[in-house]
């Protein structure tokens, strides 16, 4: 089973006897119906993780309308998820690009 055909990411499902977890991450999963083909075929979803932020250069630092149309875009793929799949819990993920990161004290 493969609703996202032609897509480049990944996801992982995982069901134990107890729950079910489906990691979307930043994997593109942006059409109603590739959602709704995701929970044909996997029914209820306990905690659904997804991105909310974007992980890529999404404009310059100066071009703010252009981000927050990007950040913008983000959380309307993540509410469509959460619409769709009806998880009953959802852990949002930050995504900290490589830029970000070099700024990061480790």
């Amino acid at each position: 089973m493969n609703p996202c055909t032609g897509f480049e990411d990944s996801w992982l499902y995982v069901r134990t006897p107890e729950t079910t977890l489906l990691n979307v991450n930043d994997c593109g999963l942006n059409e109603r119906d590739e959602l709704q083909s995701i929970k044909a075929e996997f029914g209820r979803i306990d905690v659904l993780t997804t991105q909310f932020s974007v992980s890529a250069w999404d404009g310059n630092h100066d071009e703010i309308e252009r981000l927050r149309a990007g950040a913008r875009s983000m959380l309307e793929r993540a509410i469509l998820q959460c619409e769709v799949l009806e998880p009953r819990f959802v852990v949002p993920l930050p995504v900290l690009s490589g830029s970000v990161m070099k700024r990061m004290p480790i």
